[in-house]
């Protein structure tokens, strides 16, 4: 036999198979990271522009409106719970497209479909004025959201929530107060009631908006099927979740009222309570106003 034959027919010793598979190892722990890193660009490129079309949705709503959407309406025979209003206010904008209300990094139940886990409600002759198809599934809320045998009842997944309180400023006489897009919870008219805020803090003006590109209007939601539908500023209470995801490399997208997007850092968006002076520009992202808080005004 020849020594080219011999060699041939030798095969892999174990060394070299061990060389060979640390070879793959090393090139697998490699590429991993740059595979995976470049998934979540991609991403966060089309939470970018589902925002961005987002945008041009409301600029769309508050030149025909001037008000912003309404955040939910109240359900009356959900004992408390809430049906989201101004995604659906703002779809007909989108040609009903519904897909631009979800982003990729999120959990696949934040897509808005029939299909989704959580309570199911379906939408009633009132809820058509607030956006809804007379018979379409409701998005729910979920805190307050209970059956029929009392018990407690996830709501709806989402991706995205609206600026609707603001980081809260307190003068004197109205504690309520929202410095966001206004908060408003519509009810319903099955049971004659009133269809304004039962916060009474009414919904705002675009135009009362004193620096638009720096007020924060939509970003990525803390999605958990617990009330999705809103944003807010405030960390550091017992119990309370911050509602800006962190999904996007530790943060979230954000949309401002002038149509821009920009990534922020979770810890970057959300202030502290009690406020502290240090993070004064942090506040001013949700106050249409542009005022950070004020502690004169809680005395």
């Amino acid at each position: 036999m020849k020594k080219d034959d011999a060699l041939r027919q030798r095969g892999f010793t174990l060394v070299e198979l061990l060389v060979v598979i640390a070879i793959i190892v090393i090139l697998i722990g490699i590429l991993l990271p740059v595979v995976i890193g470049a998934r979540h660009r991609a991403q966060q490129v089309v939470c970018q522009s589902n925002l961005r079309q987002l945008g041009m949705a409301m600029t769309l709503y508050t030149q025909q409106f001037q008000y912003f959407p309404g955040l939910s309406v109240l359900d009356t025979d959900l004992t408390g719970g809430s049906a989201y209003s101004w995604p659906v206010l703002l779809r007909k904008y989108l040609g009903g497209n519904q897909k631009v209300f979800y982003c990729p990094a999120h959990d696949p139940r934040c897509q808005w479909n029939d299909d989704n886990p959580g309570f199911v409600k379906y939408a009633r002759p009132e809820h058509t004025n607030f956006g809804y198809e007379l018979g379409e599934r409701l998005v729910l809320g979920g805190s307050n959201n209970t059956s029929t045998n009392g018990s407690r009842c996830p709501g709806t997944w989402f991706s995205y929530g609206i600026n609707s309180s603001g980081f809260f400023l307190r003068p004197p006489g109205d504690p309520m107060i929202e410095y966001g897009t206004g908060g408003v919870l519509f009810r319903n008219f099955d049971q004659g009631e009133s269809n304004w805020s039962i916060y009474n803090s009414g919904l705002k003006k675009a135009k009362s908006v004193k620096s638009p590109a720096e007020f924060m209007i939509i970003a990525d939601s803390s999605a958990d099927g617990d009330n999705d539908e809103g944003i807010a500023a405030i960390i550091g209470i017992p119990g309370y979740r911050p509602c800006v995801a962190d999904v996007h490399h530790g943060g979230a997208n954000a949309l401002f009222l002038d149509g821009h997007v920009e990534w922020h850092i979770q810890s970057d968006l959300v202030c502290s309570w009690p406020p502290v002076p240090q993070e004064a520009a942090k506040q001013r992202l949700w106050n249409y106003n542009y005022k950070p808080y004020n502690a004169a005004w809680d005395k």
